[in-house]
């Protein structure tokens, strides 16, 4: 089993409103690594932007392999921009919703501190 960062920024998908819908399963979209994720693999979900509001929002596991599909018409309500094209994703099931964790207080834990 792996552990992966899976990244992104409000801008491009609202993962924290996405989290708080009832349907487990979260199609996530994969740009590197393809070849290494795999099923069961563990993925935290993290949001990008200002140093304030970076955290990890939550938790996945892996459900599928990566493979090509469409977003779910259930999760267009979710991405500010245009309806996303067909694209290598994968299929994962929400096993943490929160509570959020703050980046700059995982940079403050003492295991992190000179890395």
């Amino acid at each position: 089993m792996r552990h992966w960062l899976f990244r992104t920024t409000p801008a491009v998908y609202d993962i924290r409103r996405r989290l708080g819908a009832s349907d487990p399963m979260l199609p996530w979209l994969v740009r590197q690594h393809k070849d290494k994720i795999g099923v069961g693999d563990l993925g935290f979900l993290w949001v990008g932007g200002t140093l304030d509001s970076q955290a990890i929002v939550g938790a996945v596991r892996v459900a599928g392999p990566p493979s090509v599909f469409s977003v779910p018409e259930t999760d267009l309500a979710y991405w500010p921009t245009p309806s996303p094209e067909p694209a290598e994703r994968v299929l994962c099931e929400i096993v943490n919703r929160g509570p959020e964790v703050k980046w700059q207080e995982i940079m403050e834990m003492p295991e992190m501190i000179d890395h």
